[in-house]
């Protein structure tokens, strides 16, 4: 789910002709989605994007929460392999949920680029607390560094992921 609905890009079809609207990255992680059974447009309507902390080099990854259809509140996190490890401690596996095994997907990660390959990691997790919005800063690593957004910029359902 995380791909085609924490995705800025748009993917458009016109006359027979696929275009994309943004970055080359995330049209084409919207491709995937669409392949897999997972358009943007019934993602969209089924998990609502509410917020969004968009991708900063600085910050080397992009956030955005979001409510499933049973109205529970979800944060999606895209970013560079290194991030996603540092923000995540458990991996879905076929068993379920299991303690991350940071060693195992820096190897893969390793190998992949070595073949020429570009990695899009994604992660995803309810809301850990019920504080206000995190900015940046904080869903990184606690620390808030970053000036809290304008009274004007609701901030409602981004929060820590740990």
């Amino acid at each position: 789910m995380a791909t085609p609905t924490n995705n800025d890009a748009q993917l458009r079809e016109d006359g027979g002709q696929w275009s994309i609207e943004g970055d080359p990255t995330e049209g084409a992680l919207l491709v995937l989605g669409a392949k897999a059974g997972l358009p943007q447009e019934t993602c969209a309507r089924d998990w609502p994007r509410l917020d969004s902390i968009p991708f900063e080099s600085q910050h080397r990854f992009m956030a955005s929460s979001h409510q499933d259809a049973e109205g529970r509140p979800w944060i999606l996190v895209k970013g560079a392999p290194e991030r996603i490890l540092e923000m995540c401690s458990t991996q879905l596996t076929d068993a379920g949920a299991a303690p991350l095994d940071p060693d195992y997907w820096r190897r893969m990660a390793t190998d992949t680029a070595a073949r020429g390959l570009r990695l899009a990691p994604s992660a995803s997790g309810a809301p850990t607390t019920e504080e206000p919005a995190a900015p940046p800063a904080e869903v990184e690593d606690g620390d808030d560094d970053t000036p809290p957004p304008p009274p004007s910029s609701p901030r409602p359902a981004l929060k820590r992921i740990k």
